[in-house]
């Protein structure tokens, strides 16, 4: 088995944006003794920046830019170095420099160039969902302005993929002809993907990592909602033990026709109706990775572990007790802040009743101090 030790004599280097996902990377191996380096994308320090575990910080004017200077400057170290993203448009970068980065870097990947970046496609991976037993919402893909052939009413909007600029941004409920013609004078670009709308109970998933090209997948957590709206996924969310075997083995299998190695994260929606229907898998570490390692499962730790025993190594893995809560306590409470005090009273009552905090850590208090500092400046 490998040890932390073993993972020492590696430089892990994370490549991000400000956001909290790439805080959740630093926390996770800055707790198990690893300080990163980390590449800011977008010049935004003022979260990941101020976290005690950055070892070196360096702010690249693009994507490009960062992973120029990760090649030029960490290529040659003696011990090959681990690199490591949350972001979807990065990753889809990593992907389009896979063969720039192969022979130097320990990465996410699928096992050639371009293959993730084929993966990012929401038809592309509607359809290898279909192939694993999955329930799917009917889908279809369409030029913005084209009515539907095969999707009924009330359908959703997507982006085609979420590398596009406020994919977020591109999803609408439509119940008719008129509210989908309303939402097409919103969208940008081309096409649009035209989805089946699902009667929503709640939505469910799995952050989790796979090596060996798909072929062995660790899913130590599954997570659920407290709170979600019609259209997007809540902030507050628990942890429980994953008991479907059904699903777990539909999972795993999708996992090994993707070829990818890394850490992923898998969306599922519960329909009223109780059938669990797929929605979308993102190829890198997800906002909700930190909290798993506070749980016990240290998805950047055993994924590199995992590496570099060419093989699941998660033997010495403590789950805490279940169910293991957790929320993005910033976002959450900004969103109340605005819907007046009785939603900000309930927020603040949820994030003092999580075992998990996304952004305020007692161990690690200078991002959370930096972002209220950045908070009066601007009510000043």
């Amino acid at each position: 088995m490998v040890g932390i030790d073993d993972l020492k004599k590696h430089k892990f280097i994370i490549l991000g944006d400000g956001h909290f996902n790439t805080l959740g990377m630093v926390r996770s191996l800055g707790e198990a003794g690893i300080c990163p380096d980390v590449v800011l994308v977008d010049h935004n320090r003022k979260i990941v920046g101020a976290s005690k575990y950055v070892q070196n910080l360096y702010e690249a004017d693009s994507i490009e830019d960062g992973l120029d200077y990760i090649i030029s400057t960490y290529s040659q170290e003696e011990v090959r170095p681990f690199l490591l993203t949350g972001s979807d448009k990065i990753i889809a970068a990593i992907d389009h420099n896979y063969d720039r980065l192969i022979d130097q870097f320990y990465f996410f990947n699928a096992g050639g160039q371009g293959r993730i970046n084929r993966l990012l496609s929401k038809k592309e991976q509607n359809l290898l969902a279909e192939s694993c037993g999955f329930n799917v919402p009917v889908f279809e893909e369409v030029k913005i302005g084209e009515k539907p052939k095969k999707v009924p009413y009330p359908l959703i909007t997507k982006a085609i993929d979420s590398t596009v600029e406020n994919w977020k941004g591109q999803v609408f409920l439509c119940h008719d002809e008129s509210e989908l013609q309303a939402a097409y004078s919103q969208l940008r670009g081309d096409r649009i993907l035209l989805q089946q709308y699902i009667e929503k109970k709640n939505e469910t998933g799995f952050n989790a990592l796979t090596v060996k090209e798909g072929t062995e997948t660790y899913l130590p957590l599954q997570l659920s909602y407290h709170d979600t709206t019609e259209t997007s996924f809540g902030n507050y969310i628990y942890f429980f033990e994953p008991k479907d075997e059904a699903l777990c083995g539909q999972i795993k299998e999708l996992m090994k026709k993707t070829q990818y190695s890394g850490i992923f994260s898998i969306d599922l929606l519960i329909g009223k109706d109780e059938r669990i229907y797929f929605l979308e898998v993102n190829f890198r570490n997800s906002a909700w990775s930190y909290p798993s390692t506070c749980a016990g499962a240290n998805l950047p730790v055993l994924w590199a572990k995992s590496v570099l025993n060419k093989g699941l190594d998660v033997g010495n893995v403590t789950i805490k007790r279940l169910p293991y809560s957790a929320i993005v306590d910033w976002e959450e409470l900004s969103l109340a802040l605005r819907q007046g005090v009785g939603k900000t009273v309930r927020a603040l009552r949820q994030i003092c009743q999580s075992n998990s905090r996304v952004i305020w850590n007692w161990k690690d208090q200078g991002p959370f101090w930096s972002i209220v500092k950045s908070y009066i400046r601007r009510r000043l």
